[in-house]
Parts: structure tokens; sequence; C-alpha cells
């Protein structure tokens, strides 16, 4: 009822999208008009998130859970790991075709122990919640998060920060600007397995790899948070720049009628 009314000409001026999929949601359940809802994109922290900490962070990570220098790593990040899709993840690592890569799973469920006690293989490996979870990032090759249901998706900005290739779902905030070779990284359908190992080997090519790094990186610095404050501030200013204008018309009209018909 709450959501409703905020989503209603009197509850809001305008309202604020993270994404285009949550704009799209939201016109298409609450009727709302499509020129009320503005997209502005979450930022990110670009010296916290950064390709530099590979060399030092990044090995001391691998070095501290056993990782060879020379394996691929693929990340995920979440917390709540089935909604984030990690089951879909693990079932790939039976493939043959995966053998060698190491699966590294930062964040917290509340079946974590069982998750644990499922896949003992030591290439799948789970660290829990990490305050420093740059360092991760640091440490891998790939990002990917296949979730069932996501908004924005800040980790997948944090990833491309730190020039991570990303694999991911339709919709995620980042992918709205997703080009290129880049955009060969969203799933068409999450639920295919083929789809989803076929992508993470392509991602996973060394020949391929410094190209994709580079461009993940290009493309984060393009979510700043001075950008998403400005954008914020332009919007705030637009709607009290239209409060002014229509207080003054109310003015002008009541001025009007008492002139006129009393």
């Amino acid at each position: 009822m709450i959501e409703r009314w905020q989503m209603s000409a009197a509850g809001s001026r305008k309202i604020i999208a993270v994404c285009r999929q949550v704009k799209r949601e939201i016109v298409d359940t609450y009727r709302v008009p499509d020129a009320k809802v503005v997209v502005i994109h979450n930022g990110v922290d670009h010296e916290r998130f950064h390709p530099r900490r590979r060399w030092k962070e990044g090995s001391e990570i691998r070095d501290e859970l056993g990782i060879p220098a020379d394996r691929p790593v693929v990340l995920f990040v979440g917390t709540g790991f089935r909604r984030k899709g990690l089951d879909r993840l693990l079932r790939l690592w039976n493939d043959h075709e995966l053998e060698g890569v190491c699966l590294l799973v930062v964040g917290n469920d509340s079946r974590l122990s069982s998750y644990r006690s499922r896949c003992k293989r030591k290439e799948i490996v789970f660290v829990g919640t990490q305050p420093h979870v740059e360092k991760y990032y640091a440490a891998a090759n790939l990002f990917v998060l296949p979730s069932i249901q996501e908004a924005f998706g800040n980790v997948v900005l944090e990833a491309l920060a730190s020039g991570l290739p990303v694999i991911t779902v339709a919709g995620v905030g980042p992918t709205d600007k997703m080009e290129g070779e880049l955009k060969e990284g969203i799933l068409a359908d999450p639920d295919d397995p083929i789809e989803l190992k076929r992508k993470i080997l392509r991602f996973l090519d060394p020949a391929r790899w410094s190209s994709l790094s580079q461009q993940a990186r290009q493309l984060a610095e393009t979510f700043s948070w001075q950008r998403y404050l400005d954008e914020v501030e332009n919007c705030l200013g637009n709607i009290l720049a239209r409060r002014r204008t229509d207080e003054v018309c109310q003015r002008v009209h009541t001025g009007y009628v008492n002139r006129h018909f009393r």
C-alpha cells in the first residue's frame, strides 16, 4: 500500500531507478508515466577497486588459499547464495572442461555449512564474508553472477572496476552500458549450463583476457560517484524549479480569478 502511494502522482514528483530494468518494472507494475522515472546508475570507488591490486594483494590471497599463480579463478560474491545464482555455477564444477579452474565463493548464506559439506572439492573454495573484498577481486580472472533476481548488482560494478570481465544476467545495472566483447557476458538463458560454461571458457581464454580486462575497467570508469551525485543534484534541481514555476502560475491564476470574478 505504501509503495503504491509512493508511485502515485500524489506520492512523488519524480522516481529515481538504478537501472533500465527497474524503470520498466515500475512503469509496467504501477502504470507510472515513462517521463516520471529517471535512471541514475550507482557509482563505484575507482581506487578501492583497481586492477593494480592484482600484483600484490591478489597474489597474497592466492598464496593464503593455496591457489597456484597460473590457475584460472572464477569469483562469485554475494549473500543469499540461491538468489544470487550460486547453484547455477556449482553444477558446472563436475564438467571436465572446467578441470583446473578454481571457483572462489565470497559471501554468506544461512546454509553456508551445508554448501561447504556438499562441495568438498579443492577447486571450490568458500571464504565467507570478507571486509576487504577488493583483495579477492584482485585474485580472480573472471567474475560470474548468474542471479535469479537482481536490481543493480554493485558487485558487478566492483568487478569491472577491478579489471575483471563479467558474466551475469540481463538487466543488471552495469549491463545497460555494456558494448562489444563485454556484452557477450550477458546470459541469454541463465538456466542453460552449456551457455554458462561456454561463456566462462571464452572469457578465461588468455588470448582475449587482457583486452577484456581493459574494456572492463574503462566501462567502470564511466560509473563514478561524482557523476551519480551530479545527476541526483540535477534531478532535484529540476524538481525544485518546476515546483517554483507551478507556485508562480498558481499565484497568477489566483490573482486573476480574484480580480475578475469577485
